[in-house]
């Protein structure tokens, strides 16, 4: 990506050392490019942005304050002139601390990591509810009611069993609607086991992130999708009940939310039904969704309720 004569230039910008020499590459693609960068004084990682706007450039300071904070996320370096991106040659460069043995796959949680998982996400919700930053719409209800109408539309491209599903996924959508005077906050939209790094069943970072504005309530049923096996064959009642319990004891839930926890595991399993059951160009299915939707499709409201027993 850089010329050694390049990195050097743009070191130069910060106060995180000499350059001593290139690292891995570890992430390559249409979003961002990635790369370890070693300095005289420690290791770093440089992340050149290749997609940029108003709402990136706010998630990168909304993770920014929240370290200030205590929160459990990795630490960005700002440039002499105390700037947190760095425009060079029409880039847009972060770097941030190098994490040693990051792993960006999406695993099973056990119990304890669970309860941290969900008190961490009221804690976010909790810290971030005063901010003043830019609403996105990307992962919200209404970007996600949008993007199942237009999957919905091209249901003719797929089978009939497919077609039954985006049925009901439009028309259950439709119906998951928060109350206004609901608990609105800032959501990570992705807040899920691939975005997170655990240490001894603690939430040691929060990486990766994509900050918009939205009711709580969605932002926590997205993330209760954890509770699913990777594969997403198996759904863990007990993982969910042990998340409902963590989040409630950092941030009381309201009654309505008590009460709706059945539409909010709904909206998440719908959302990230949305992001990836099916790929429009080349007409594919991916059954590891179509596993996670079908037992969606198979509960109702009294089951979930029972199984989880909050």
């Amino acid at each position: 990506m850089f010329s050694i004569d390049e990195i050097k230039e743009i070191l130069n910008r910060y106060s995180i050392g000499q350059f001593k020499q290139f690292g891995e590459i570890k992430k390559d693609d249409e979003n961002s490019f990635g790369q370890i960068v070693e300095t005289d004084i420690g290791i770093f990682f440089i992340k050149v942005l290749r997609r940029f706007d108003n709402g990136i450039l706010q998630s990168i300071k909304v993770a920014h304050e929240l370290y200030e904070k205590w929160f459990p996320t990795y630490k960005t370096y700002l440039t002499k002139e105390w700037n947190i991106c760095l425009n060079y040659e029409k880039k847009q460069i972060i770097f941030y601390e190098f994490i040693k043995n990051l792993e960006w796959d999406w695993r099973d949680l056990n119990i304890e990591e669970i309860k941290d998982y969900a008190r961490v996400l009221a804690k976010f919700h909790k810290l971030t509810k005063s901010l003043e930053i830019q609403s996105t719409t990307s992962g919200t209800y209404e970007n996600i009611k949008l993007l199942v109408n237009e999957i919905y539309l091209k249901r003719g491209l797929f089978n009939q069993e497919i077609q039954n599903i985006l049925i009901y996924m439009k028309n259950e959508i439709a119906e998951l609607i928060c109350p206004e005077n609901e608990y609105v906050t800032w959501f990570y939209s992705e807040y899920n086991p691939g975005h997170i790094m655990f240490e001894n069943n603690k939430v040691k970072y929060v990486i990766d992130w994509d900050i918009g504005k939205e009711h709580a309530f969605y932002d926590y049923g997205s993330s209760m999708v954890a509770c699913f096996s990777t594969d997403w064959t198996v759904f863990y009642p007990e993982k969910l009940r042990e998340f409902v319990l963590s989040y409630n004891k950092e941030r009381e839930l309201s009654e309505w939310e008590k009460d709706n926890l059945f539409e909010a595991f709904k909206f998440g399993v719908i959302k990230y039904g949305a992001w990836r059951l099916v790929n429009l160009e080349i007409k594919e299915v991916n059954p590891h969704q179509l596993n996670k939707l079908n037992y969606l499709i198979s509960l109702n409201k009294k089951t979930f309720n029972d199984m989880i027993d909050f």
